[in-house]
């Protein structure tokens, strides 16, 4: 069965909680001379469900592929899930959680998305979960990748889960601190002006997919604020915008 650390579990009673685990580190024995590269406090999707419920993922993943696993692409099912927040119903229970997952090897693409303004899975992606990340339905006993789990009415706390973990990062979040703020734009400006230099690992090309919209973007990085691949005052006009609840995008 399903394998969920509950140290304080039983002390959570509130629905939506922000609530961190405590990892021990992780013990795969079959996973030989590979588990070197398992990085701490990680579990081996294998070992955390079931038998029948992995079966079930695996027939699912060749079906959706078109394709047969051998034993040598099985590995791609071979990911390591760390809990990131757990949530509860209104009557105190864990239903659902929120993880992200590694694997053995990556995909030869980069996989990203935008949801809730945060654009996650930024580097490689981890088969059979994109945007490495996803949820685990505790009641079905159900893994989804987050793009399927965003849909569902069930998973309506996703943002909460995202922005009590900071995962990811908040396109025009670039001060780093979590939040689009006034600050953001001051920033930006600055930057603009030459007082301050960017940060060059908030600048790049990317192309993602806006699950908020439903349309893809290509756009330059974190600075990018209305996503038109240029760094300039339109990005602080689109922040204001943004801090003020108005539509920033064409």
């Amino acid at each position: 069965m399903k394998k969920i650390i509950s140290a304080v579990l039983s002390m959570i009673v509130l629905a939506g909680v922000c609530v961190f685990p405590t990892h021990a580190n992780s013990a795969v024995e079959a996973a030989g001379e590979d588990m070197e590269s398992v990085p701490r406090g990680y579990k081996m999707y294998p070992q955390y469900v079931n038998e029948s419920v992995l079966t079930r993922e695996r027939t699912l993943y060749e079906e959706n592929n078109n394709r047969v696993l051998d034993v040598e692409d099985y590995i791609y099912l071979c990911c390591f899930l760390d809990e990131k927040y757990y949530h509860y119903n209104e009557n105190g229970e864990m239903d659902w959680l929120f993880f992200s997952c590694r694997s053995y090897r990556a995909d030869s693409w980069d996989n990203q998305g935008i949801f809730y303004g945060r654009l996650i899975g930024v580097g490689d992606t981890c088969a059979p979960f994109w945007y490495e990340c996803g949820i685990y339905d505790l009641e079905e006993e159900v893994f989804y990748s987050i793009d399927k789990a965003y849909i569902k009415e069930k998973f309506a706390d996703i943002d909460d889960a995202l922005s009590c973990t900071k995962y990811g990062r908040y396109i025009g979040d670039v001060t780093h601190d979590n939040v689009i703020d006034i600050r953001d734009a001051t920033l930006i400006q600055k930057v603009l002006a030459k007082i301050v230099k960017k940060n060059p690992g908030d600048v790049w090309i990317s192309i993602a997919i806006d699950f908020d919209r439903g349309k893809w973007y290509t756009f330059k990085g974190i600075y990018d604020m209305n996503r038109d691949r240029q760094i300039d005052v339109d990005d602080v006009t689109a922040l204001q915008k943004s801090i003020a609840g108005l539509d920033y995008l064409s």
